[in-house]
């Protein structure tokens, strides 16, 4: 960090050793050097991008699975400390969440999407602070200098299982020494070798207990250590940060009927214990107080808040697109109002006011309109209809946009 020049740390890391537990933690280690608040980290590809945040599952609503996040069960984060927030950068769905990269910690990207958004500038360099590379044998190629120039203030982290490029070009911001090695013949050759930061092999992962070694399966593997195997509403958590005996303390205190007050006093109905007690009464109340809090143990509850909420936006999204289909298939089960039903054409041989307009908006596009049925016309009005009256694409609202979307 204090060099002169940008160097990146090299981490060498066998596959199946718990690369994914190490990139997750480097945030932690190396936020006192971080100048930008978000870390991000680099897959080369959608698969690798999507196997890294399967790490971190969470329920539709993107709220964590806590017990399957390994820097909780693993100790890594005490319970009660709230999970990171992270985004996935995927080009399928990325104009739905967009706004969600300003909410994130950590966000994970694969090296052309992240591409695209460097060159768009969708990203503002200055707020990430940590790139975390992984297959970094990659990182030689031009793609990879474009991204890491782009983000010149962020600290790197290469993790890589290769110690050697195929065609022999160095990696960036690396240290190499030279090393002997063999041809394919045995003949001795001199080779420049990256010099690693830290080298993590599988006998290593062996050894520990449990070891964080995937299982090589004919499936994706879930190996028992390293587990590779609301709702919508913006919710602002002002978080207290207190010691554990005193969350302890309070526990227990409030399985009593008793609380503390700001001043640290043991609080009955709003008066203070201290006041309603006899003085050598309330010394042995806090005797047996101290006692209990030696010999009780209190599980932390960990924090409800939303881990992902790029997953939260597309579940809302989905939900609210389900009720507003809802709304246009009960409206085809009064037959008296469609004669022919969803899948007639009267709707569209005799349209009305609002379904002309929809009509209209396809041909204004410069296309055929081609609406087979009475169905497909009216979903396309509905959706259309609401475009026109808020001024935003479906994919634009909130929860609380949707519900008054639904209303109307």
């Amino acid at each position: 960090m204090d060099a002169a020049h940008r160097q990146a740390a090299l981490i060498l890391a066998g596959v199946g050793t718990g690369k994914t537990l190490i990139q997750a933690i480097t945030p932690y280690i190396l936020a006192p050097w971080m100048t930008g608040e978000k870390a991000l980290f680099l897959s080369d590809n959608c698969t690798l991008r999507e196997r890294f945040i399967k790490d971190f599952p969470t329920t539709p609503s993107g709220k964590p699975l806590y017990d399957q996040w390994l820097l909780y069960s693993l100790e890594v984060l005490p319970p009660g400390v709230p999970p990171p927030v992270i985004v996935e950068l995927d080009a399928n769905n990325f104009e739905s969440y967009a706004f969600a990269i300003h909410e994130a910690n950590l966000l994970v990207a694969n090296r052309q999407f992240l591409l695209n958004l460097v060159n768009r500038g969708d990203i503002e360099a200055d707020t990430i602070g940590l790139l975390c590379v992984d297959e970094a044998h990659f990182s030689a190629a031009a793609s990879y200098r474009t991204i890491t120039n782009y983000f010149d203030n962020a600290l790197l982290t290469y993790f890589t299982g290769s110690k050697f490029r195929s065609d022999s070009q160095p990696l960036p911001h690396v240290h190499y020494a030279e090393v002997e090695d063999s041809d394919e013949w045995g003949n001795t050759i001199i080779r420049h070798a990256p010099v690693a930061d830290f080298e993590f092999s599988l006998q290593q992962a062996w050894k520990l207990n449990p070891p964080p070694i995937k299982r090589l399966t004919l499936k994706e593997a879930t190996s028992e250590a390293f587990l590779i195997e609301e709702e919508g509403v913006e919710v602002k958590y002002d978080l207290e940060l207190i010691s554990y005996n005193d969350y302890k303390k309070r526990v227990i205190l409030e399985k009593k009927g008793l609380s503390i007050n700001d001043a640290g006093e043991i609080m009955s109905g709003g008066i203070s214990l201290k006041q309603m007690m006899p003085p050598e009464v309330y010394e042995t109340f806090l005797k047996g107080l101290e006692s209990e809090l030696e010999n009780t143990s209190v599980e932390v509850p960990h924090a409800p808040v939303v881990a992902r909420p790029d997953k939260a936006k597309l579940d809302c999204q989905a939900r609210y697109g389900a009720k507003i289909r809802g709304l246009v298939f009960d409206l085809f089960k009064q037959r008296y109002l469609v004669p022919d039903g969803a899948n007639g054409t009267s709707l569209i041989d005799r349209p009305v006011r609002y379904l002309k307009e929809a009509i209209e908006r396809v041909i204004a596009k410069g296309k055929k309109p081609n609406f087979k049925t009475n169905q497909q016309l009216v979903h396309s009005a509905v959706f259309g209809y609401i475009k026109k009256k808020t001024g935003r694409n479906w994919n634009e609202h909130n929860e609380q946009q949707y519900e008054e979307v639904r209303r109307m």
